[in-house]
């Protein structure tokens, strides 16, 4: 809870500073593949989810750094390969800390945390830290999940890749992300991986 209470006020606080930020808004579409956790030859179960996401992100300066506070809502329709369709809900707020070098890098280190939810179904809430790269418009990172202390759910590593060109009225976002690891459930534990792909156009 107290992260959530400074990750917010951090994000007031950027907004009203003159800084540079974006927003997103588009299509994503994730393909995973999850098995029993730790049992033999168990069999691979897939599943593939369609639906929409918002992105924001605000840059200001903090002395020689770059202090980012960002944010990810997404929704989508989740049709597993066996089993009853649900939609599902994502929430990423984070915070990164990004130290402009010579030549447009900036290497950037994050904090935040990534709520998952299924409608009238079970949640997770994960920590996640980062470390990345942002060059001009690309950006590539690596993020660890760790599982909530409470209910001990998802848990892996999580890569992602951005590239994000801003036109006038309107630019272009496409982000991918690989996530491998484990979700431990009531009874029963799945490790596998997900795929995601984001589509949007960004002012």
């Amino acid at each position: 809870m107290k992260a959530i209470l400074i990750l917010l006020m951090l994000t007031a606080l950027c907004a009203t500073a003159t800084a540079q930020s974006f927003i997103a808004v588009g299509a994503q579409y994730k393909n995973g593949g999850f098995k029993l956790y730790d049992v033999p030859d168990a069999k691979s179960e897939d599943a593939q989810s369609v639906g929409a996401f918002i992105e924001g992100a605000y840059d200001f300066k903090a002395g020689a750094a770059i202090v980012a506070p960002r944010g990810l809502f997404a929704v989508g329709r989740n049709f597993p390969e066996h089993g009853v369709n649900v939609t599902e809900y994502d929430l990423r707020p984070e915070v990164e800390l990004r130290l402009p070098l010579a030549g447009g890098i900036q290497p950037f280190v994050a904090t935040g945390l990534n709520y998952y939810k299924v409608h009238d179904g079970a949640d997770q809430l994960n920590p996640l830290v980062g470390v990345g790269v942002q060059f001009h418009e690309v950006r590539g990172s690596f993020y660890r999940v760790f599982p909530d202390s409470d209910r001990g759910d998802a848990r892996g590593y999580l890569y992602r890749f951005d590239y994000t060109k801003k036109l006038s009225p309107f630019g272009l976002r496409l982000s991918g992300e690989v996530f491998t690891g484990r979700s431990d459930l009531k009874k029963v534990s799945y490790e596998g991986h997900i795929i995601t792909f984001r589509a949007a156009l960004v002012k």
